[in-house]
């Protein structure tokens, strides 16, 4: 089952939100959705309304580790770009693309497929669209190919195609993408592997013995599936049973496949990941909150062991840092 539109829109705006989104900008004036494009992709010398009126855009370009992404949404346009000076999988979550480069005509469906754009002129034909843009870093993601397939020289596709998400598995995958990324904000070691791993899994040409490759594969988006399972439900209470339900792996894979990549246990890493939302909503800038309050938002339900795990984390307790924020962890008003 595809996951809706609505769900894809939603979550680019979480990733836009987490990240930082200028809202003070007046969305309907046209010359800010070609500064954002610019800087996503320079190069581009036009974009024009394909309709009668003026253009509407919500869209931000962050770097993510080393990674450049786009993400975002925009009424229809017409671009036509020069050469770039990036390569780039661009995945599509709401509404319609038709992009021409290199000769190749490549029609974008929500959910169904990506698509590689490359350092080429090309032009851009869209309905009201919604997606995000990866940026390809070549040498990062033949490294973690390699890694992730044991393989000596590592094979690309770097050439303008669709990029097919054939599987159920990793269609659910791209629709909890920008929702995964959105959590890791604290975490940009994570993040970037996470988008790499994704990059090569999709562009690396299948090796022989490529059963073996397929497993390893499997093996990773189900530890992705899990970190967004837990996030996407941080502030309820998640146990091992949930996530073997998710992951489709038993608690003892899990354990080993956490320490593997993360060096620590999927419990510890749901840990760390409340503590890190806990100490956000806590220092946010003018945020009123209680510390009890943040507490339960990030999933605590004993305050006492959630102000040893503060301190031991970031060596301050809660009501000190709400202090240090302008809160003094009273209820607003008392």
């Amino acid at each position: 089952m595809k996951p809706s539109t609505t769900a894809g829109v939603q979550s680019i705006d979480l990733l836009q939100q987490a990240y930082g989104f200028d809202t003070n900008v007046d969305p309907w004036e046209p010359k800010p959705l070609f500064d954002a494009f610019a800087q996503a992709y320079p190069g581009v010398d036009e974009v024009g309304a394909l309709l009668p009126g003026k253009v509407h855009y919500a869209c931000n370009t962050w770097k993510i580790g080393d990674l450049h992404v786009t993400a975002g949404s925009h009424s229809p346009i017409f671009a036509r770009a020069e050469e770039s000076g990036v390569t780039a999988l661009v995945i599509h979550y709401a509404g319609s693309c038709e992009v021409t480069q290199e000769g190749t005509r490549m029609v974008l469906t929500p959910y169904e497929c990506g698509m590689l754009l490359v350092n080429a002129k090309a032009s851009a034909r869209t309905g009201f669209k919604s997606s995000i843009s990866i940026e390809v870093q070549v040498d990062r993601v033949e490294d973690t190919a390699r890694t992730m397939f044991g393989m000596d020289a590592p094979v690309l596709r770097l050439y303008p195609h669709l990029v097919s998400f054939d599987a159920p598995e990793m269609r659910r995958y791209i629709a909890q993408l920008p929702l995964l990324l959105a959590s890791m904000r604290d975490a940009p070691r994570q993040s970037q592997d996470t988008l790499e791993r994704l990059l090569a899994r999709l562009l690396t040409v299948e090796p022989a013995g490529g059963k073996r490759s397929r497993r390893q594969l499997a093996k990773h988006v189900r530890i992705d599936q899990a970190c967004a399972y837990m996030m996407e439900r941080i502030h309820e209470e998640i146990t091992l049973s949930d996530l073997e339900r998710v992951s489709l792996m038993s608690a003892r894979m899990l354990q080993a496949s956490f320490r593997a990549r993360f060096g620590i246990s999927p419990m510890h890493w749901l840990l760390q990941r409340r503590l890190e939302r806990a100490f956000r909503l806590i220092r946010g800038s003018g945020l009123q909150m209680t510390v009890s309050a943040a507490a339960r938002e990030s999933g605590f339900r004993h305050m006492g062991r959630f102000a040893a795990a503060f301190r031991q984390r970031f060596g301050v307790l809660p009501s000190e840092l709400a202090i240090g924020s302008g809160t003094d962890g009273t209820t607003p008003g008392n």
